[in-house]
């Protein structure tokens, strides 16, 4: 065993890496002392550096644009070969705060929606005079007849370039239903999204999400052909496991070239291919995923597809959520107790719980980087860490995804003189829609206060209080008649 923590992190971590480091026995995330946050405004808190989301869109718009440029089979060099266009979305329910909002339309991006709130969204970014004009709007998720109505209210109003995905045949029965009633004075843009296999360890072998690759060219040549009300614009997939340099991957883009290629013979208005979300993360230390050789490979793929069909180049679409925000986000806690229950059974108690603020720890048994910001020169101890709340599931790490915590040693009474502060580093995407922000939450314990991290005017970091912790009174008045 190592004599002190930090020497034991060094053997299986290398330090610093792209998001954190340490410096003077403190842990900084992003370029920003934690432990300068904490004196600020204590602990329980969200963290969400808005700079870090902008990196990201422009990273993936790098590695698009390179994979565009780059020569496939018998194309000159000096000739460009790939003239589609690539548009980045982020779909908003990865986080729907407005200051994230605000920071993908600042980069141009475009947004995904996935219910008719969601929308509303859309008309209060608006109103705010954030939502650019002209801006890509993808439409997924169940398109109840509520759902559908606001979708067509966008496009009424011009706020943006809306297109509608199409999952089922009800929901084109009930579109069809609103066009007749109050038609557009242009035809509405619309995708149809192809089912993919579910998700692995699913009892089904095709997701529930939209229409059976057979039944695609089929519901064209007779429903979307003839109705002069709508233009089919957009072929959709989304491969659950995300996308991932896989057997299983490749046969699922594949098939939706094929279905492209057979639709855009048929519909020359069909013009982009939308590749969905999943890029990943960094989850773990020694984070390997090589995103420029396999943004290539796609866009190779579609590209030679493409040639072999003799026609265009579809655009590429994409809806990042995870990748947009994720590791934008860090949540820091501060240990109270330190418990010990049985021999070699050490618990160290948060002053939070990890089940509300965290749910993808209890629901996916997801495991996100943790490090201290202080005590690193103290020995380390294999720990459990419990949450406020009187639920068995509020505890990390969880059972059956292997590797021990430790984290810095400390007794009660060390805690009580110099208090040990932990910190959950990449957590910015789906933990509080997921946990339900603000909202009535397992033993009505509070929502963490909210600390957003902007840039001043000569580009250095500037933390911003968004949101306060939680108070009894919007609890109460949640519960009020």
């Amino acid at each position: 065993m190592s004599d002190t923590y930090e020497q034991l992190l060094r053997k299986t971590c290398p330090l610093p890496q792209q998001n954190f480091e340490l410096k003077n026995g403190s842990l900084h995330f992003h370029g920003l002392p934690l432990l300068d946050l904490v004196k600020t405004w204590g602990s329980p808190f969200k963290l969400t550096v808005l700079p870090h989301i902008r990196h990201q869109i422009q990273q993936a718009r790098q590695y698009f644009s390179a994979a565009f440029q780059r020569p496939y089979g018998n194309i000159p060099v000096k000739q460009r070969p790939y003239y589609g266009k690539y548009h980045y979305c982020y779909c908003t329910k990865s986080n729907y705060f407005t200051p994230v909002l605000e920071e993908v339309c600042r980069q141009g991006a475009g947004l995904e929606t996935s219910s008719a709130f969601d929308v509303d969204l859309l008309f209060h970014l608006h109103q705010k005079g954030s939502l650019p004009p002209a801006l890509p709007i993808i439409h997924n998720g169940y398109k109840t007849e509520a759902y559908l109505q606001k979708i067509l209210q966008v496009r009424r109003l011009g706020i943006a370039d809306n297109i509608l995905i199409l999952d089922s045949h009800v929901e084109w029965q009930r579109l069809q239903k609103l066009l007749h009633e109050h038609p557009l004075p242009a035809p509405m843009p619309i995708g149809l999204r192809m089912a993919t296999y579910a998700e692995p360890g699913s009892p089904y072998h095709t997701s529930r999400l939209g229409l059976r690759a057979e039944e695609i060219l089929p519901f064209y040549e007779k429903e979307i052909r003839t109705c002069d009300k709508v233009q089919l614009q957009m072929l959709h997939f989304f491969v659950d496991a995300g996308i991932r340099d896989e057997p299983a991957y490749w046969a699922e883009l594949h098939k939706a070239l094929d279905i492209y290629a057979r639709l855009k013979k048929q519909c020359p208005s069909i013009n982009a291919l939308n590749i969905g979300g999943g890029f990943p993360i960094q989850r773990d230390w020694h984070f390997d995923y090589d995103f420029r050789q396999m943004t290539q490979k796609i866009v190779q793929t579609v590209f030679q597809h493409c040639r072999d069909q003799k026609i265009p180049e579809p655009d590429i679409y994409t809806e990042f959520g995870t990748y947009t925000v994720g590791e934008s986000g860090a949540t820091v806690f501060k240990v109270l107790e330190h418990k010990l229950q049985n021999e070699g059974e050490h618990w160290y108690i948060l002053d939070n719980s990890l089940l509300n603020t965290l749910p993808d720890i209890a629901l996916m048994k997801e495991r996100f980087l943790l490090l201290p910001l202080n005590h690193w020169d103290k020995p380390p101890l294999r720990v459990q860490l419990g949450g406020l709340t009187c639920d068995q599931a509020d505890f990390y790490p969880p059972q059956g995804i292997g590797k021990e915590l430790f984290l810095p040693a400390l007794s009660s009474r060390e805690l009580q003189e110099e208090p040990l502060y932990i910190a959950f580093l990449h957590t910015a995407a789906y933990q509080d829609a997921l946990g339900g922000y603000g909202g009535l939450q397992h033993c009505l314990i509070p929502s963490p206060r909210q600390i957003f991290v902007t840039e001043t005017a000569d580009g250095k970091p500037q933390a911003l209080l968004f949101k306060e912790e939680q108070d009894v009174d919007g609890m109460l008045g949640l519960l009020s008649v």
